[in-house]
């Protein structure tokens, strides 16, 4: 099982985001980083959250859970659907954490709602039918009193099974020090099952990506092909 102590959580934090600075684990900097990161996981785990963590912040974290995540497995109310599948982000993301580009991989990795034909995938959703899909996403750019330039993108990316890019679509935004949300969508066809999506960020200013189901979602809806109400080729005359 997954280690979830206070302990844990700082050496997951050190080991994903700060891999060279490991000797830094037990100075006041890596008890700062672990905080943060137990911060969060209290939320998470359906706590308030510790007392220094901004409102802003907390408040999104704990929408989280909602109704949708009630419907996880109802695959009933997908009746007549191809295909369905839609993720929210699962933490809030600093982009100045990436060391240096500000571009972060957005963790849409938890399931909001049943699903169908498509799965979370890693950090994204998985298509796991060919076809025509129509694909569409959310994220939030929260505040910042960080200089930079104004300007913030969302990349909405496929790749192939194996790995290649198949195609990139970007939304831009131009937030400042202010808040706002960028959404994006675009239909796609896909040959071959295994097909997956997922979502980048950047921004010209250091700021968090807020995340939860309030402010983020990425999803993944197959358009039906089946023949439905196809109509009548002839039809009888008029009786009057």
């Amino acid at each position: 099982m997954e280690n979830v102590t206070e302990q844990g959580v700082k050496d997951r934090a050190y080991n994903q985001v700060f891999p060279s600075m490991q000797g830094a684990k037990n100075s006041l900097f890596g008890n700062f980083i672990g905080g943060i990161f137990g911060g969060f996981l209290s939320i998470f785990q359906g706590g308030s959250g510790p007392s220094w963590l901004p409102s802003t912040v907390s408040t999104a974290a704990e929408h989280i859970r909602d109704g949708m995540t009630e419907l996880a497995g109802r695959t009933d109310l997908l009746e007549g659907v191809r295909g369905f599948c839609m993720a929210y982000q699962s933490l809030n993301v600093n982009a100045q954490w990436n060391l240096g580009t500000n571009t972060r991989v957005m963790p849409f990795n938890k399931q909001y709602g049943p699903s169908l034909g498509a799965e979370i995938y890693g950090n994204g959703i998985r298509l796991n039918e060919a076809g025509a899909w129509r694909l569409d996403a959310m994220v939030r750019a929260q505040s910042t009193s960080f200089g930079g330039s104004d300007g913030a993108l969302m990349d909405l990316i496929v790749y192939r099974p194996n790995g290649s890019e198949f195609l990139r679509r970007r939304y831009d935004a131009w937030p400042g020090q202010g808040v706002e949300s960028i959404y994006g969508g675009s239909p796609i066809v896909v040959d071959a099952p295994g097909y997956y999506v997922r979502v980048e960020t950047w921004t010209g200013r250091w700021r968090w990506w807020t995340g939860g189901t309030l402010y983020t979602f990425l999803s993944a809806v197959k358009y039906d092909n089946r023949p439905i109400n196809p109509g009548e080729e002839t039809v009888p005359n008029e009786t009057q």
